[in-house]
């Protein structure tokens, strides 16, 4: 997941949201209907239930607390399901991010008396923050609505690929006001707003920029807001007193006087008097300057048809979901569906009408023939989400890869994104995992992208010594942990990241970059004892460092976000060789039914706020756990796969607001469901091939973008019958345990056959196992 504050929190579970209602899912069409995006807005989830289109620019949400950055955890997203009140609507989010910046532009309409502060939640009136009820909500794939109940303003959202669309219904006889509060940001601090700029244009446009020092400093945000009815009056305000020196007054008297105002802390209060149809307003952002916040509006944001807005983007969605057609119980539906829409959220588009976005270098470039999307949490989509995108999606992989390569030309470092949003690095988590994302692409014939400019980029990340000690790795062959924490982590993680490298320069012919990026992959085994069977750091002396204890996880471990037990499965690339390393098939199945099977108090993790979803020491909450069920696959006990995969699917995903036991991270999480729904797994993004497990939804038709259909068909799909009995490829039985890319694009269908008990001799010889670098052959 990503990096956060070390505070213990507990699951929200609330007797409200243990079924949720389809009321406002059935108003929808298409498989748009069967998306509830209320689904990881309560607990651990930190997604977001607002308006927003596939990859859009604008995630325009409600948001129900911003509080300081040490106590935000819990409202990454700007939302949690149980809070009474709302605060506003702001026009940026993360989906399921774990560390948290963005909630730009909020506004909030107000009906009567205007108050500046949001006030306190559990102080009604203190405030302009409302009270609200989620029996009032109607929350769909790209339109929100609430009624705020303390101004009886009903409140609608939907949104464009640039554009913010609201509609405010305010009762009648109440004077309607909009506030705009550029002070409130999510994971907020005392002086994380640096400078911001707020003005009313002649034809009533109000515009603005907002620059903050949060996970991306430096970063500015821009806006464009217009209202389909005249203002009367309207008041700007700079909230900010204690200042040294503020340089001399400009013109007006009075803030209803000031047609614009720079500060610190600006807010803006727009009146409209008693008005006898609603308020529409819509609002275009910009990563570059208002001007093109202006261009953006004024391109995307033609006219004032709410309506048509709101089925623009449900058909939006309708399409983007539409790639998979899938037949089951209306519960399966809303799980896959829901995963499916949360796994299209990112990375997000980032660049202006006109081309331009803001590179990590913090200068304005221009796009050439593709799209700049950022938004990028390296360290969890590569694993599936990116990998999704592959088969699904693959045009959409090349401008992800183009957005890449562009942001490495940009970068001052010289290298790829690592965890980077509007086009910002962050430096956020560890690896290079840019790198895995365009091998895997480029391996399963993803075109449309400089295949040597890639190279180049992937190369150079590779060998930049000064990031996370490659220096020191490069030359011992793994990260020492005297010289850089969580080294056992980072030597394991950059010798998978090696792997793939080596995998895409194969495939461009490159062998002298093949052959060294081989060698590197290895370096894994530096970071294995086979005395404790446990990956561990090493210091620069070469000895392991101690005392160890295996179950510890935190600030000091060897390890990113988890412990010894989760991170002595991760060797992707040569799960083979991990298995000799333990001594074998046996010994390593018994070590992973150790792994899951142990009693673990989830207390132990309370300092962690990552480490969630726990069965035995397995965290399903957090990624470096994600691939381990199919590793009985590798050692020849694929019914345990099955049998490990129906207890995680049973325990860590529900259709409630808290149904998911870890942040969804961008898409990560849900791309794990729609992946093993289907009944296969990248366990080895870069590879062609899938793990095979077994499937969860009765039938899923896959639509290929080169025009083939592969399905996946699940006989006798139910509780009691848990395990595969054969697998069938076109009618032909499949002996095997993985399944190729190039099989998958070929179209057909793949075949499952479940039964009651376990099929102990299906897809248990060696040659039936995928392999990355080898085969463990006993």
């Amino acid at each position: 997941m990503n990096r956060r504050s070390h505070h213990s929190r507990g699951l929200i579970v609330m007797a409200a949201a243990l079924m949720l209602t389809s009321t406002a899912a059935a108003a929808a069409a298409g498989h748009a209907a069967a998306v509830d995006p209320r689904i990881g807005t309560g607990g651990d989830g930190h997604t977001f239930p607002g308006a927003t289109v596939p990859f859009g620019m604008i995630q325009l949400s409600p948001d129900t607390a911003m509080p300081d950055f040490k106590h935000a955890y819990k409202w990454a997203a700007g939302y949690q399901y149980g809070d009474p009140t709302i605060m506003g609507f702001s026009h940026t989010h993360f989906s399921g991010s774990g560390h948290s910046d963005l909630g730009d532009v909020l506004v909030m309409p107000i009906a009567g008396a205007v108050r500046l502060d949001p006030g306190e939640a559990d102080q009604p009136g203190s405030g302009y923050r409302s009270r609200f009820s989620h029996a009032s909500e109607t929350v769909q794939a790209g339109y929100y609505a609430v009624t705020l109940s303390d101004y009886g303003v009903r409140a609608e959202l939907t949104a464009g690929r640039r554009v913010g669309w609201h509609r405010y219904t305010f009762p009648k006889g109440q004077p309607a006001h909009l506030l705009l509060d550029l002070r409130p940001s999510i994971y907020d601090y005392p002086g994380k707003v640096l400078w911001s700029r707020l003005r009313v244009r002649a034809d009533g446009t109000v515009s603005g920029c907002r620059t903050t020092r949060g996970w991306a400093p430096g970063r500015e945000l821009c806006f464009a807001m217009r209202f389909n009815q005249p203002m009367v009056s309207r008041t700007l305000y700079d909230r900010e007193t204690d200042v040294a020196y503020k340089g001399f007054k400009g013109p007006g008297y009075q803030p209803e006087d000031h047609d614009a105002e720079n500060g610190r802390a600006l807010e803006g209060v727009f009146d409209f008097g008693k008005l006898d149809r609603p308020l529409l307003v819509k609002v275009a952002i910009s990563p570059v300057s208002d001007a093109n916040a202006i261009a953006n509006l004024d391109q995307d944001g033609a006219g004032w048809d709410f309506d048509a807005r709101r089925a623009e983007a449900t058909a939006a969605w309708d399409k983007a979901l539409s790639v998979i057609d899938v037949s089951g119980t209306p519960a399966q539906s809303t799980r896959f569906y829901t995963a499916l829409y949360h796994a299209m959220l990112a990375p997000t588009l980032s660049m202006d009408v006109n081309g331009e976005y803001r590179g990590p270098d913090h200068a304005v470039h221009k796009a050439d023939g593709f799209d700049f999307h950022s938004s990028w949490s390296m360290w969890d989509v590569y694993r599936a989400e990116e990998p999704l995108m592959v088969l699904l999606r693959p045009d959409l992989s090349t401008q992800f890869i183009r957005s890449l390569i562009a942001a490495r030309q940009a970068s001052p470092f010289g290298i790829l994104p690592v965890w980077a949003y509007q086009g910002l690095e962050t430096w956020c988590m560890i690896g290079y995992h840019s790198v895995p994302v365009i091998a895997d692409a480029y391996v399963k014939g993803v075109r449309g992208f400089d295949a040597e400019q890639a190279l180049d980029a992937m190369v150079a990340s590779a060998t930049y010594g000064p990031y996370g000690d490659l220096a020191d790795y490069m030359k011992l062959g793994y990260v020492p942990i005297d010289k850089e924490p969580e080294a056992a982590s980072k030597t394991q993680e950059y010798a998978y990241d090696d792997w793939s490298l080596a995998q895409m320069a194969k495939a461009m012919g490159k062998t002298k970059i093949a052959s060294e990026f081989d060698k590197r992959a290895a370096n894994w085994r530096n970071a294995w004892d086979p005395e404790s069977r446990f990956m561990r750091a090493r210091l620069s002396n070469g000895q392991f460092r101690t005392p160890f204890d295996p179950t510890f996880a935190g600030y000091g471990s060897d390890y990113t976000e988890g412990n010894a037990w989760q991170y002595s499965w991760y060797v992707p690339q040569d799960v083979a060789g991990l298995i000799a390393a333990n001594g074998g098939n046996a010994k390593f199945v018994a070590r992973l039914d150790e792994l899951f099977d142990a009693k673990v108090d989830p207390a132990h993790f309370k300092n962690v706020e990552d480490i969630t979803g726990l069965i035995g020491w397995y965290a399903h909450g957090n990624e470096p756990s994600h691939h381990i069920a199919y590793l009985y696959d590798y050692a020849g006990a694929p019914w345990k796969t099955q049998q490990r995969l129906k207890q995680i699917m049973d325990t860590q995903y529900a259709a409630r607001p808290d149904g998911l036991t870890g942040n969804d991270d961008l898409g990560q999480m849900s791309a794990w469901y729609i992946f093993t729904a289907l009944g296969f797994y990248p366990v080895t993004p870069a590879s062609d091939e899938y793990a095979i497990g077994r499937p969860f939804v009765p039938k899923a038709a896959i639509h290929l973008e080169n025009g083939h259909t592969f399905t996946v068909v699940a006989e006798h799909l139910d509780d009691a019958h848990p395990y595969v009995g054969q697998v069938l490829l076109n009618g032909k039985p499949l002996d095997r345990v993985f399944l190729r890319h190039r099989e998958i694009l070929a179209g057909g269908e793949l075949r499952f056959v479940m039964q009651a008990e376990p099929n102990r001799q299906w897809g248990t010889a060696v040659a039936a196992r995928p392999a990355a670098m080898s085969v463990y052959t006993p």
